[in-house]
């Protein structure tokens, strides 16, 4: 029997502390000098500009052009904050380096147990993530590699979940499982997206504010209650 579980990356398998404006930050900390920019500058503006906010009308952009597209909002947040052009075209591209550190990212305490006991149980693991195409190699880097079967990443085919297209690509790639579960920490994302591909949802790390459909886990070791 083909067994698959469909898994988000943040905010499920890994932590981070605001990661795209944390970043924006960091690179600024890191690469000029005499930084008075805050946290606190930077969140407002960044709060919405990427393709999974508006996942319809930015369908098709992958690879490099989901990077320039990207590239845009991320101008529009340093000039937002008082950055100048000619600066804005030498942090961008330092941007995209600081954001794949793997020192950004902190895998859960039990995920790698809990990756190792489903695996022993039968099922596959296919990453299932909204993010930017280099996530692959940032996920081998965390140790994720050894438990992976495939990664499934918006940025490299495309399409956002919720939509249907990436939900498509990734249960071809399971091999059309007989069995299997999205599990993800977005109410919206993750589990509204499952429930319209009829797949069993399993939202962790978060509470069912949009009462969608899903069975809720405080943590990754209660979904081996579930998958058995």
């Amino acid at each position: 029997m083909n067994k698959t579980i469909f898994w988000d990356f943040d905010g499920t398998l890994v932590y981070s502390v605001h990661l795209w404006s944390g970043t924006l930050l960091k690179t600024l900390e890191l690469y000029t000098e005499n930084n008075t920019v805050t946290l606190s500058d930077i969140r407002p503006p960044m709060a919405r500009g990427f393709t999974w906010d508006s996942p319809d009308e930015t369908a098709g952009l992958k690879d490099e052009e989901w990077w320039e597209y990207t590239n845009r909002h991320i101008s529009d947040v340093y000039k937002a904050v008082g950055i100048d052009g000619n600066e804005i075209s030498r942090l961008l591209p330092l941007y995209r380096k600081t954001i794949m550190k793997i020192g950004n990212y902190h895998p859960y305490d039990d995920v790698f147990d809990v990756l190792g006991k489903l695996k022993e149980r039968g099922y596959k693991h296919i990453l299932l993530s909204n993010n930017y195409p280099e996530l692959d190699v940032t996920a081998d880097a965390l140790g994720f590699g050894e438990y992976f079967d495939g990664y499934v990443i918006s940025a490299k085919i495309g399409f956002d979940k919720p939509r249907r297209e990436i939900f498509d690509y990734a249960f071809r790639l399971a091999g059309s499982p007989d069995v299997c579960f999205m599990v993800g920490d977005n109410p919206y994302s993750d589990i509204k997206g499952a429930n319209a591909y009829g797949i069993p949802a399993i939202l962790v790390h978060n509470e069912n504010s949009c009462g969608f459909d899903c069975t809720v886990c405080k943590n990754l070791t209660d979904m081996l209650d579930i998958c058995k």
